[in-house]
């Protein structure tokens, strides 16, 4: 049997991805009783794709919003760019979940880093 080849872009230190995410992620969401910042966290543990990524990030936002919970600090990050960054936002929100915080960002529209940058008045500076 040959062995598994793993790039970086794999994850290969993280567990493999439950083959009951979906319900699991639901059953979080549906509970209604106690904190759910444990239970997300523990399920951001595993290797995500983009699509798991979006419905965690759309869990955490939601979950937030309804019951917020004081188990995960919350980490403002501005995103200045010169390129679309709405597919990266999902990852990097599951991987700061998998490391105990709630990363809150605001990233620069397409083509406006320079701009959100520099100037005081941006939404990325005023938040």
């Amino acid at each position: 049997m040959a062995a598994a080849s793993f790039t970086l872009i794999d994850l290969p230190w993280l567990p493999r991805q439950a083959a009951d995410f979906r319900a699991r992620l639901q059953a979080i969401e549906r509970n209604v009783e106690g904190d759910w910042a444990q239970p997300l966290r523990a399920l951001a543990t595993q290797a995500l794709g983009l699509n798991q990524a979006m419905s965690m990030s759309r869990a955490l936002h939601s979950l937030r919003k309804e019951r917020p919970s004081s188990a995960l600090p919350r980490f403002r990050l501005g995103l200045a760019s010169n390129a679309t960054v709405d597919f990266v936002k999902p990852l990097l929100e599951v991987s700061a979940l998998r490391h105990g915080l709630f990363l809150d960002i605001c990233a620069a529209d397409f083509g406006q880093g320079m701009q959100e940058s520099l100037d005081a008045g941006s939404k990325i500076n005023r938040f």
